[in-house]
């Protein structure tokens, strides 16, 4: 009651406040053994871990195959080389990013030049089947946006860019898409409980950091290290 009067007398505001915690906090650490340090902070790092991934936009991946035809397999890397470069180029993209209006948040944030490069980051080539040795007779072409329908849309452009460039560089091989791309319905990420599993693993190992900077400091202060009471004390008990 004494201590509301004075909170009430102080007209305490948000500062005021957040020292009242952190004194809470200290008042709490002082007399707290480390498994409790410990799991304080363990459910401090999964709680700010998931409530952090509930900031993050869902992400939604949206593919396409696209068929490889050579007549000579020495012909295929090179050629596909070429067509990734015409069709990662920074003027196919950007006529992309404005023509459907793409990373309209990052475009007020960061110059376009970072904004295609993220746009790249999102961007993905991969062979069907994944494995090494000679060139696949297809290529998965992935593109990963918060927006599904975006998504879709930049993956079927894609596509009739990687057709337009083979055959602008003259290449030796045909490229056909294979069926519409895909329209996301679930998003890949985030993945929470992984977010939650790390931030709970993180809240783990900073709690044991400072439980033991708390028991070196008590030590140093002649308090037990276990329970937080003065040496002396519990000498005479």
């Amino acid at each position: 009651d004494e201590f509301d009067a004075l909170i009430e007398d102080a007209h305490a505001d948000w500062r005021a406040l957040a020292d009242v915690f952190r004194g809470a906090i200290k008042m709490q650490l002082t007399h707290w053994g480390s498994v409790r340090i410990t799991i304080a902070t363990a459910v401090a790092g999964a709680a700010i871990a998931l409530a952090t991934s509930f900031t993050m936009p869902d992400r939604y991946v949206s593919q396409a195959v696209v068929s490889i035809h050579a007549g000579n397999i020495g012909d295929v890397y090179p050629a596909l080389d070429r067509i990734f470069q015409q069709v990662e180029s920074r003027s196919s993209l950007e006529n992309l990013v404005n023509t459907l209006g793409l990373y309209p948040v990052e475009r007020s944030r960061m110059p376009m030049a970072e904004v295609i490069e993220r746009m790249k980051r999102g961007i993905t080539f991969r062979p069907i089947p994944d494995s090494p040795g000679p060139p696949p007779p297809a290529l998965m072409l992935e593109f990963d946006y918060p927006d599904r329908r975006a998504a879709k849309q930049v993956v079927s452009a894609l596509v009739k860019s990687m057709v337009s460039a083979n055959l602008m560089v003259g290449s030796s091989i045909d490229v056909e898409a294979i069926g519409p791309p895909t329209f996301p319905l679930d998003p890949r990420g985030p993945n929470r409980a992984e977010i939650t599993g790390a931030g709970l693993a993180s809240g783990i190992l900073a709690g044991m950091l400072l439980a033991l900077a708390v028991r070196i400091r008590r030590r140093n202060h002649g308090i037990c290290p276990t329970c937080g009471r003065p040496l002396e004390a519990e000498a005479g008990t």
